[in-house]
């Protein structure tokens, strides 16, 4: 009777013991959840920097003052370098600002020419992309490519919470981590300066139409300018379809299981970032549940013209790009800072999957000068 007895205490006590692990299992469980949940994750967000509050001279753009983001929203710059596996710093090839709104399920794509002129307090006026080269050889690497972020962001006078920079190497590898990427080409594109590898795409022909690309296929495909309509800038809205392609193909039922194993592989592929682990877990769940690419993806490019221009880190004329910074200010104004507001913009019709919006307000004339440059 005494053993049954305690027996009977024993178990109890297992019973217990295991229920209060059960509860402590939950409780954890679901403050992860809602941890996870992106109203809650993205909240409160700090700028990279902020926008520095510094004296700017007479007629120059004024940087715009930092404000608390909308829980579910954010700002992230994505940086594709030029960088070979041996290279210690590089240029940016590819420069791409997306303001994502995780509450109203949409997400605006700007990207910067990297020949566009700008101007470094630093440098004076050279390429985008020289600025970040000049950064990374003067502070190296990692804090080269932060104060390039904080450069951006000043720049253009988006705050940037979050960034992220790759080679063509990572993206390679994170297209083959989802098992490929499908992506309609609008034209047919003839590969005329592939990466050394080469893989035998020299001289090949992709077809117009829709294509699905392994990692080596589809790098040799955005990396391609002289064959296609509107060289960098063609280029440009490719990068940006293909990063539509890899995020897409990333958040389909079949990988929600793999998705945390698949944002920790993601990250190691990444050259430099800001972005943690669960960030990108946070980010993969909010966006699997509703992301239609066609309908919410509004996708822009500034227009610019030619010139030759003296570049002060070159001591030497150059050609350079000035973008229309009135075309600038209004898709900042109303898809990175008007939507942070907390009301979706209305007054431009979804783009159909990427192809650039390109019809601004028709009253404004249209003022090409440099990034950080002085008004007319």
């Amino acid at each position: 009777m005494r053993y049954s007895r305690h027996r009977r205490v024993g178990l109890k006590l297992v019973g217990l013991t295991t229920v209060l692990l059960l509860i402590m299992g939950v409780g954890t469980g679901l403050h992860e959840y809602r941890h996870l949940q992106a109203k809650h994750h993205f909240a409160n967000l700090q700028t990279v920097t902020p926008v520095p509050d510094v004296p700017v001279k007479k007629n120059t753009v004024a940087p715009r003052p930092t404000k608390p983001n909308l829980p579910g929203t954010f700002n992230v710059l994505l940086m594709g370098s030029d960088a070979r596996p041996d290279d210690t710093i590089s240029h940016s090839d590819t420069l791409m600002m997306v303001h994502v709104d995780l509450n109203h399920h949409l997400y605006s794509i700007l990207s910067l020419p990297r020949d566009a002129r700008s101007y470094s307090r630093r440098y004076g006026y050279t390429k985008l992309n020289t600025i970040q080269f000049m950064n990374e050889d003067r502070y190296g690497a990692a804090e080269g490519v932060r104060r390039t972020v904080a450069d951006i962001s000043q720049l253009t006078g988006v705050p940037i919470h979050f960034y992220a920079e790759t080679n063509f190497y990572g993206l390679k590898d994170m297209i083959d981590a989802v098992g490929g990427i499908e992506m309609d080409l609008p034209y047919d594109i003839r590969i005329t300066h592939p990466l050394p590898s080469d893989g035998g795409y020299a001289g090949r022909v992709f077809k117009k139409g829709q294509h699905f690309f392994n990692g080596d296929a589809a790098i040799e495909v955005v990396r391609e300018r002289y064959s296609v309509p509107g060289g960098d800038y063609a280029r440009q809205q490719m990068q940006a379809n293909a990063v539509i392609a890899l995020v897409h193909e990333a958040t389909k039922p079949r990988n929600l299981t793999r998705l945390p194993r698949l944002a920790a592989s993601v990250r190691k592929l990444l050259v430099a970032t800001n972005l943690r682990t669960d960030d990108l877990v946070s980010l993969g769940l909010a966006v699997k549940s509703d992301f239609r690419p066609n309908e919410q993806v509004h996708y822009f490019q500034i227009p610019s013209i030619d010139t030759r221009a003296y570049d002060q880190v070159l001591h030497a004329s150059n050609d350079e790009l000035l973008l229309d910074a009135h075309k600038l200010q209004w898709v900042v104004q109303t898809y990175f800072l008007g939507s942070a507001a907390g009301a979706p913009p209305t007054n431009v019709p979804a783009n159909g999957g990427g192809a650039p919006v390109t019809d601004a307000p028709a009253n404004r004339a249209r003022d090409f000068r440099p990034l950080g440059g002085p008004r007319r």
